[in-house]
């Protein structure tokens, strides 16, 4: 029972739903003084209780202290109280008048149930439904953050699932997280080592998505625990938790064994309740990556898979982290790391002693992936201790080599031209030693070491500022290669010849070392060169002293394009412009004469990269070459914008129509074909003129020297495969006169060259003489191997355009009397020659005559007669062909040349091909209806075999539609294009030269900064780097 005072003390508790003031308790019947309260011992009397009563006195008077305080909170508590009910009674009548009114218009139905509905549930002023979302998610990589409210997460940083805490920090406009788990350390997941081991370690779990129906909306508790009954006499669910995880010592089947783990049990359940569809989710990569960690486990010296297992790890880390943004600072860090630690793994199975070529590429790939993850001290720590380490020489490998020569020039603080020279210096002379003693068929690999490296030496030194001793370096290797005595054994005599100041290859009446020993060195130098006074600059018409400056700082370096003689002008200002054979003699190396002839074509071919004009040669190391950063040509990539801003500005009248694509490409990645060479407008050229590629405020070579070495080249010593390049170089960069000249004493000398019949042919063409083209043609058809002349012919009548004409000439390989409309069976059997000569061609690999008939194909088809417009698959008009049946002739030779095993290696022939059929489909573009989409989607599917065509990115920069969220040709670039293996120079100005025309300034600076980043291929390219800057 409740005593009387212990009921004063209770107050009444009112109801959530009554808003009445409190109820006054009744008092209670008794005496009204204190006296009736006191206890009959204190009543009575007590001789001893004064001491007592006055410990009474002040235990009560505490109880009313405390009793005042209670009544204190209670009033605060009942006034928020009051708060809330008021508020709670405001928004429901604001609400109850909500639904009314959306109610009015509706007829009422009878209440069947008292549960809410699903609509009175969703429905609500403070939400809405987005059911398109935000676009610009993918571009920006993240919500508007000043559209969103402010919130925090409960839980304070609590994750369901971990042991860790969840840890938000901004990157730009994305909203990133990572998980501590000692709540110490904001940075990112991707930097924490140990999170990124343990994940390695840990084995995968797949969540599978659940067959029970989901709960009904209007359920307002979702259980997270699977419901279990729960048996009669347990009292607290605590209980079936706790017996859930204890063994059962009453079971009848036997010894009780205790319950798996979490992780026991979730690969169990996974591995006997997937389905074959949930096993198809699993994607190609991380099917052969499960493949291949099996097959390690027990064949840890496969070192071919341990390669491709790392190649893997970019498309897994790319499926984990989505395709829709570049990778992040941090991500790329991350994987590097991953990397590393797979190579170190990788290279601890092999034992120490071992030397092979596999070896050498795990190191080369640790070494390399490393450089992205170590500071420079501890890179070159490792780089000293890699030798000692793995039992390995440098200069035994020469991969290696060329990883540490690349790493030490990227070194500001301690890269030196002359440190940077011994390297190259002491490397010539240890490939010089192997090749002295190497058979004749091993020594093409080392032979074209030195070419490279010679290469390098010499383009150091043009980069540097030591113009005359790179030009002199090629003298004498030219000298030394082309013009040897036949009885030198070796270059003893060649000082002789050298310090006699004679003319020296490339230079007028130069006559070469062999003629010098032969004439018994009675030849005399040249005349000493003296200052013009023409060229003086004319002080007068400068202002600005510092212009003046400039102009006379041109013109000296003009005159040190080329090495000086004793006796010449100017030598006592600046003596380092003689170049002594004391300067040069441990940069050039003496082949033997067993491998001779397979020097002298790689001269050639390392001239011609040199000098940087493109070569017809396609062996792989040729294009290796041309894609090394270091060695890549110039081109016109930095500076077309600001001659078009200056013709907009200068044009009163507006063009509207669509501008053409970008046709300068000089040093771009494209398979050299003679329209490539010889055409001016219209189309895309890989050689243009001197002075475009070379501006005078650059370092440059001499042109007339340039032109004066690829004649000696081609007419004295019989280079035939650069006499095209050089009639290009000559119509290019001299008068019509001198290229006609040219032209027919090429043509004296090789008189079934096809090529040079073609070249000429297209130079009179593009001088404005197509009579003269023709007539030049028609006087070579009949030579073999001359189908290349009736698709010139062709091509010439289609861009009159004259298509009637160009279907003639283009039957004439099959019937020569044809003179007017071929009829169906000249059609038939020109269709029928031309596939059966592709067919054969590509049985036998000769695949520059598969591809030429090819051509044919194509324009045969795309000049057929067309069909009805019923049955037409794309637009056309009458100035136009039948494009759709002509692409699907390539579409069909693709698919040959795969069969045949040409693919997926990059085929040169085929890469020909695919350029032919984009100039005609921009062809088809230019003259009549196109539809953008077929064109689009063909482009893709050139880009999908060559990602790196400077030819295929441009036009599909050029047909993409303006103002795409998505914008196609990032896509392509970030995702294939600028991915390692296809990463290159050419690809780097194209991707910086899209965002200066249709990103803005951030992007430029961002595509910029990714070109000479860490993992950009124009690290090592000074014309990037001038371009940034």
């Amino acid at each position: 029972m409740m005593s009387s005072k212990e009921e004063k003390r209770q107050r009444a508790v009112p109801k959530f739903g009554s808003f009445q003031p409190k109820p006054t308790p009744a008092p209670e019947p008794g005496p009204a003084s204190g006296e009736a309260r006191k206890p009959a011992k204190d009543r009575h009397g007590d001789p001893g209780g004064e001491s007592k009563r006055h410990h009474d006195r002040e235990k009560d008077r505490d109880r009313r202290r405390s009793r005042s305080r209670d009544r204190d909170r209670d009033r605060e508590r009942d006034r928020h109280r009051d708060r809330d009910r008021d508020r709670d009674r405001e928004r429901r009548k604001d609400r109850e008048q909500h639904h009314s009114s959306r109610e009015d218009s509706v007829q009422v139905q009878p209440k069947t149930s008292t549960k809410p509905t699903l609509a009175a549930l969703t429905i609500n002023d403070n939400f809405f439904i987005d059911k398109k979302g935000d676009p610009l998610i993918l571009r920006y990589g993240g919500n508007d953050r000043s559209k969103i409210p402010a919130y925090y997460r409960s839980g304070h940083g609590k994750i369901l699932g971990s042991k860790g805490h969840l840890i938000l920090h901004r990157d730009g406009p994305r909203d990133l997280f990572s998980l501590s788990f000692s709540r110490e350390g904001l940075g990112s997941a991707f930097r924490d080592k140990a999170l990124l081991s343990q994940i390695r370690r840990t084995k995968s779990r797949r969540i599978k998505s659940s067959t029970k129906p989901p709960p009904p909306p209007t359920e307002e508790f979702i259980s997270l625990v699977p419901s279990k009954k729960r048996k009669r006499g347990q009292e607290s669910p605590s209980s079936d938790s706790d017996s859930d995880h204890q063994p059962d010592y009453r079971s009848i089947y036997g010894k009780a064994k205790p319950p798996p783990s979490d992780t026991e049990s979730s690969d169990s359940d996974i591995s006997d309740s997937e389905t074959p569809e949930e096993k198809k989710e699993l994607s190609s990569a991380k099917k052969e990556s499960i493949t291949l960690t099996r097959h390690l486990r027990s064949s840890p010296t496969d070192v071919p898979s341990w390669l491709r297992l790392i190649s893997l790890q970019d498309a897994l880390f790319a499926e984990d982290t989505g395709h829709s943004r570049p990778r992040t600072e941090n991500e790329s860090k991350a994987l590097a790391e991953l990397k590393l630690s797979l190579y170190q793994e990788a290279l601890s199975h092999l034992p120490s002693s071992s030397h092979s070529d596999e070896k050498d590429g795990l190191l080369l790939g640790m070494m390399t992936t490393g450089l992205q993850v170590w500071d420079d001290k501890t890179a070159a720590r490792k780089w000293e201790s890699l030798p000692q380490k793995y039992d390995i020489t440098l200069d035994s490998s020469f991969g290696l080599w060329r990883a540490r020569v690349d790493w030490e020039m990227g070194r500001v603080g301690w890269c030196t031209v002359d440190r940077i020279r011994d390297m190259f210096t002491a490397k010539l002379h240890a490939l010089s030693r192997v090749l002295s003693g190497v058979e004749a068929d091993k020594g093409v690999e080392i032979c074209q070491q030195i070419l490279y490296v010679f290469l390098r030496l010499t383009k150091l030194l043009l980069e540097a500022g030591y113009t005359e001793r790179a030009v002199a370096s090629w003298q004498a290797l030219l000298d030394m290669t082309f013009s040897r005595p036949a009885t030198a054994a070796s270059a003893e005599g060649f000082e002789e010849f050298w310090e006699s100041e004679v003319a020296r290859f490339g230079e007028e009446g130069a006559k070469g070392w062999g003629w010098f020993v032969g004439s018994g060195g009675d030849e005399l130098p040249p005349d000493p060169k003296f200052d013009d006074k023409k060229d003086e600059v004319d002080v007068r018409g400068y202002k600005d002293p510092y212009q003046l400056w400039a102009a006379m700082e041109r013109r000296r370096a003009a005159k040190t394009r080329m090495p000086a003689r004793t006796l010449d002008e100017g030598t006592e200002e600046d003596p380092f412009r003689v170049v002594m054979w004391g300067d040069i003699k441990d940069f050039v190396v003496w082949f033997p004469a067993e491998v001779l002839d397979t020097a002298k074509k790689l001269v050639v071919e390392g001239f011609a990269v040199f000098v940087g004009i493109p070569s017809i040669c396609e062996e792989d190391f040729v294009k290796n070459w041309r894609r090394d950063p270091f060695l890549a040509p110039k081109g016109q990539a930095f500076r077309p914008w600001e001659t078009s801003k200056r013709e907009n500005t200068e044009s009163v009248e507006v063009d509207l129509s669509k501008p053409p694509p970008e046709f300068g490409q000089q040093g771009g990645d494209m398979a050299i074909s003679p329209e490539l060479l010889f055409t001016k407008e219209g189309w895309f050229k890989c050689l243009d003129s001197w002075d475009k590629t070379h501006p005078p405020e650059e370092a440059q070579l001499d042109l007339p020297w340039v032109l004066s070495t690829l004649k000696q080249l081609a007419t004295d010593h019989h280079r035939e495969e650069l006499a095209e390049i050089y009639l290009a170089m000559v119509w290019l960069n001299t008068d019509p006169k001198s290229t006609k000249k040219t032209a027919k004493t090429l043509l004296k000398q090789y008189t079934t060259n096809i090529r040079l019949y073609n070249a000429y042919a297209l130079i009179e063409d593009s001088n404005n003489n197509p009579d003269l083209a023709f007539k030049i043609l028609g006087s070579a058809v009949n030579l073999p191997q001359s189908q290349l002349l009736y698709n010139t012919q062709t091509w010439l009548h289609l861009l009159s355009p004259r298509n009637d004409l160009a279907l003639i000439a283009l039957c004439r390989s099959v019937d020569p009397s044809l003179s007017q409309p071929p009829s169906p069976a000249v059609l038939l059997k020109a269709r029928s020659q031309f596939s059966t000569t592709i067919d054969f061609s590509l049985s036998s690999s000769t695949l520059s005559t598969a591809t030429t008939y090819a051509e044919s194909l194509l324009l045969l088809e795309y000049l057929s007669p067309l069909p009805p417009p019923s049955q037409s698959a794309e637009p056309t008009s009458p100035t136009q062909g039948n494009i759709t049946p002509a692409l699907l002739t390539i579409k069909s030779t693709t698919q040959k040349f795969h069969s045949r095993s040409f693919l997926p290696s990059p085929s040169p022939h085929l890469e020909r091909l695919l350029q032919t059929a984009s100039r005609l489909l921009y062809h088809h573009a230019q003259t009549g209806p196109y539809r953008p989409a077929f064109f689009l989607s063909t482009i893709l599917s050139y880009l999908e075999l060559f990602p790196s065509n400077t030819i295929f990115l441009n036009l599909l920069s050029w047909i993409q539609p303006p103002l795409l969220v998505r914008d196609p040709v990032r896509e392509f670039l970030r995702e294939t294009a600028l991915q390692p293996g296809h990463d290159c120079v050419s690809t780097r100005r194209f991707a910086i030269m899209h965002e200066v025309n249709n990103g803005s300034v951030y992007s430029t600076r961002n595509a910029f900064e990714a070109a000479v980043g860490q993992r950009g291929a124009g690290k090592g390219n000074g014309e990037v780097w001038r371009g940034g800057l």
